[in-house]
């Protein structure tokens, strides 16, 4: 059986508190995960969304490299607009190659390049 779990990478003030039936990681427990509680307490994601982005990267590639070492990751599938095209696919260009990538946007009719690199990822 495999176990989904849905993690919220949003920057905005509202954070996801359901989707549907399946386990979620929030954006509070992710950051904890990822900075430290002391650290997270004190409210991490900045003002400025180009840099509250790239602490939720680095937050989900930590989080994602360490469910994969210890064998608990079987896939990963993104959602998102402009924003959490660029954010998710950079954190699942650090995945291993074979291990099943898709990512789900508004821009797949674009230049889709940046996003996906020279890596196994689905758009």
């Amino acid at each position: 059986m495999i176990q989904v779990v849905s993690v919220d990478v949003s920057v905005g003030s509202e954070e996801i508190e359901s989707v549907g039936d399946f386990e979620i990681l929030s954006r509070k427990d992710l950051l904890a995960r990822y900075l430290g509680s002391a650290e997270q307490r004190r409210n991490v994601l900045p003002d400025d969304s180009g840099q509250a982005v790239a602490v939720m990267s680095g937050a989900l590639k930590n989080f994602l490299q360490k469910v994969q070492e210890n064998g608990a990751l079987s896939g990963a599938i993104g959602l998102g607009g402009s924003g959490g095209t660029s954010l998710i696919s950079s954190t699942f260009r650090s995945l291993p190659i074979g291990l099943p990538k898709v990512m789900v946007s508004t821009v797949a009719s674009g230049q889709t390049e940046p996003y996906i690199g020279s890596l196994d990822l689905i758009l």
